[in-house]
């Protein structure tokens, strides 16, 4: 983890330049961050990842940094509120920890990724996803997602314990495509709730969850996901 990312997640505040201050809770935790970063340091053939969502930058500092070694790495950021909304703040934390392989785009997903999905499909090793939270966000998030990662690749979704999230990512990436699941930052569990978790993993498999009521499954989806869930393309 570099010198920039251990002090603002040591802090509580960040302010820009014209003095708006910006609270660090934000950004992903100590926990998320190196979630990332060990996903990505085990895989030596990530290097193209995309991120959704930037705000003051602790996602992108974690897997720049973790990429920054690698022949051809390259990350493209699309956040269209880096520059109205967070002052630039992640693109100045990113330049300020000495990483500058990446690009902004400050577009909306809805409209970046099926551009991108276009002129380079199945071309990248990791998608991150963190942006708009809602079901239908989040499902045309995760459709580009799917295609713009190649076979083997990654797609992280960060705050999977949201209702609306977990929804979309069982209903289209676990119920449709070809993904295995490869890990998840849990998060700090009650008993009873780590013990829906690994009740409703078997039940996903066999798509169970389904056919119960939507408000049963919805939840029992989103407490198996946990905070933020790792899958991995296999066809």
């Amino acid at each position: 983890m570099n010198a920039v990312l251990t002090e603002l997640l040591s802090t509580h505040s960040v302010t820009a330049p014209s003095g708006r201050i910006f609270q660090t809770t934000v950004g992903v935790s100590r926990e998320d961050a190196s979630f990332i970063s060990d996903i990505i340091n085990a895989d030596p053939e990530i290097v193209r990842t995309l991120e959704v969502g930037c705000a003051l930058g602790f996602s992108s500092l974690a897997i720049c940094e973790s990429t920054k070694a690698r022949s051809g790495a390259h990350h493209t950021i699309v956040d269209p509120f880096q520059v109205s909304g967070w002052e630039e703040l992640g693109v100045f934390h990113l330049r300020k920890a000495g990483l500058d392989h990446f690009e902004l785009v400050t577009e909306g997903s809805e409209f970046a990724l099926p551009r991108l999905a276009k002129q380079m499909p199945e071309s990248l090793d990791l998608v991150f996803i963190d942006g708009d939270h809602t079901f239908e966000y989040t499902l045309v998030d995760l459709f580009f997602s799917d295609r713009l990662v190649r076979k083997g690749g990654y797609i992280l979704v960060d705050d999977a314990s949201w209702h609306t999230v977990a929804r979309a990512i069982y209903e289209y990436l676990v119920g449709n495509k070809k993904y295995r699941f490869h890990a998840r930052h849990a998060g700090r569990r009650a008993p009873a709730k780590a013990m829906l978790a690994n009740a409703a993993r078997p039940m996903a498999t066999k798509g169970i969850l389904r056919h119960l009521p939507d408000a049963v499954a919805t939840k029992l989806m989103a407490v198996d996901l946990g905070d933020m869930v790792a899958f991995q393309k296999t066809g």
